[in-house]
């Protein structure tokens, strides 16, 4: 914060009180929690809205979530049980639609959700989540009952429509181990908040963390032994081909789990969240293992079911990457590199509601969004993503492109792309498009068209040519770039050197061309070879004295067979 072109050093001291408070609250310290709390709500107003709208909510979400007292002098809720609406204070606005409060909601005890923790028995609580999946649900939930080391198990009804304790009734399913903890109001499926939420209300000391279509073997504690100081997780390399899905599968102490602080929640869309807990699992110290593949079994479904609805472009290369998974894996992966190191100290999704004595509770948003993503991480994750695995499919040089260049390249479906496409975009002028009908390379071994001379004549020819088949000209030769005295039309056009990769365009002769007689490729590219027999057929004379007595040998039609002679073998064949 800046006032008067100072700064307020009230704004340091604020953010010291406050990492001070959340670290003893998460360390069980209260007495130190609410010292640090109330020193930042002590501080009072700098005069600077958007800061004391700020300070107003984070002051008010700890005290609700860690159930401090407030006594400062600030402006702050002194009752953190009330209904301060955090939301409305100025914060940044949530990416979606807000939620809802909930409708219907047990009267029983009033909760304010804190963060994971490492407290708990030796006892086993196997977390699950579900949003409109309850079919799957169904099937896997016997499969766990059926396990009596599992001591509980929560599942997060992430706001599916038929909500899911009326879904178990209705299938007569009763076991006391079953809490249903109900999330209210919420647009769309978040994995990272969702299982969180079940990380802080499941009540062992060891987490089994099941996504609602894996079942579990009989055998499955007997053979899978969770040591201290390891975690056991799914493993795609080691799983069957139809089995890549158990990936997202662990089971580990609560200890680490909290240490870590569960899911990234900056990863809010589908992919790499469960690389990302992995990784900082293992940089906190706890050795992986992989599961038996025997013991745990995945419920096939579609990319659609896990994903949500697919993309609305269906025939571009844009629309081909951005609608599967793997681009959501990379984009999150770009996100979790980026954004700040997820641990036990960020303030994860606020929540509040009640609970029955069953153990099930009903909880909905409160509060401002503690964790959002600026949207320029969120368009550059988009664009990284999309260059990364376009340049799978058209190479390296896809790299150099920029974000308009990428956006042209990709609006284009791939049956109509190449690595000539790429580095015509690369040499071409701003705004340049991919050709419809493709291109013609002209691979010079001649002259460098200039002035009037005859190839530069014979350029003009080809140009009118390629216009009759749909094609736009390329130039290719040996050189970095074309020189100063080329035509103006050999300059107006792309130029490649003949180092570049451009793909396998198929050849024409010269006189194909002038019957347009085109071959019948798999790809709209065509090349050419613009030498001296080309340029007389061409322009209809020679390019110089003796020129009309052209060696057949080189005559342009004649089958040629080019021969790169190394290793002595030039001398031999000399």
């Amino acid at each position: 914060m800046f006032q008067s072109g100072l700064f307020v050093p009230d704004f340091v001291e604020f953010w010291k009180s406050i990492n001070a408070a959340q670290k003893a609250a998460i360390a069980g310290n209260l007495a130190a929690a609410e010292a640090g709390l109330n020193r930042a709500n002590a501080l009072g107003k700098t005069g600077d809205a958007d800061f004391d709208s700020q300070r107003r909510n984070v002051v008010s979400l700890l005290a609700r979530t860690y159930k401090l007292t407030l006594t400062g002098t600030g402006d702050a809720d002194s009752d953190p049980g009330d209904s301060h609406d955090l939301q409305a204070t100025g914060r940044p606005a949530m990416a979606e639609p807000g939620p809802t409060a909930p409708t219907g909601a047990s009267t029983g005890a009033p909760v304010a959700l804190g963060p994971i923790t490492a407290d708990g028995t030796n006892s086993v609580s196997l977390v699950t989540c579900a949003m409109n999946r309850t079919e799957n649900l169904l099937k896997a939930l016997p499969t766990w009952l059926a396990c009596p080391e599992i001591a509980e198990i929560v599942i997060v009804d992430w706001s599916s429509d038929v909500p899911v304790r009326a879904a178990l009734d209705a299938a007569g399913v009763d076991d006391a181990r079953v809490r249903v903890i109900r999330v209210d109001g919420e647009p769309r499926w978040i994995l990272s908040y969702a299982f969180n939420i079940g990380f802080r209300v499941a009540r062992g000391g060891r987490i089994l963390k099941a996504d609602a279509d894996i079942t579990l073997s009989s055998d499955f504690f007997a053979r899978n032994r969770l040591d201290p100081g390891c975690f056991i997780a799914g493993n795609w390399r080691r799983a069957q081909e139809d089995q890549a899905h158990v990936n997202g599968f662990f089971y580990l102490h609560k200890a680490d789990l909290a240490a870590v602080g569960g899911f990234n929640e900056f990863i809010t869309t589908y992919g790499w969240d469960d690389d990302d807990i992995y990784e900082r699992l293992t940089a906190h110290g706890a050795d992986r293992r992989d599961v038996d593949p025997r013991t745990i079994f995945h419920l096939p479904h579609s990319d659609a079911e896990r994903i949500g609805a697919g993309s609305d472009e269906e025939v571009s290369a844009r629309g081909e990457i951005t609608g599967g998974t793997m681009y959501r894996i990379r984009r999150n992966r770009f996100l979790a590199n980026v954004m700040p190191y997820w641990d036990r100290n960020k303030i994860p999704l606020p929540l509040e509601g009640d609970a029955d004595t069953g153990g099930d509770m009903r909880l909905v948003r409160s509060g401002w969004l503690p964790n959002p993503v600026p949207p320029q991480i969120d368009a550059d994750a988009d664009y990284y993503a999309l260059l990364e695995m376009t340049a799978w499919r058209l190479g390296w040089r896809v790299l150099g492109l920029d974000r308009a260049g990428l956006q042209t390249l990709t609006s284009q479906p791939f049956d109509r792309l190449s690595p000539l496409t790429v580095e015509v975009l690369l040499a071409g002028r701003p705004g340049m498009s991919p050709a419809p009908g493709g291109y013609l390379v002209v691979d010079l071994e001649t002259e460098i068209p200039s002035g009037d001379n005859a190839s530069a004549r014979a350029l003009e020819r080809l140009d009118g040519l390629a216009a009759e088949q749909g094609k736009d000209l390329v130039l290719r030769a040996d050189l970095m770039a074309l020189p100063p005295e080329a035509s103006a039309l050999a300059c107006s056009l792309p130029f490649v050197p003949t180092w570049e990769n451009i793909g396998t365009p198929a050849s024409i002769t010269t006189e194909a061309l002038m019957r347009g007689d085109l071959p019948a490729t798999s790809g709209p590219d065509l090349r050419i070879i613009l030498d001296g027999a080309a340029v007389a057929a061409l322009t209809g004379a020679g390019t110089g004295a003796g020129a009309d007595r052209a060696a057949p040998a080189v005559t342009s039609g004649r089958a040629r067979l080019f021969i790169d002679a190394q290793h002595g073998l030039g001398n031999r064949l000399r």
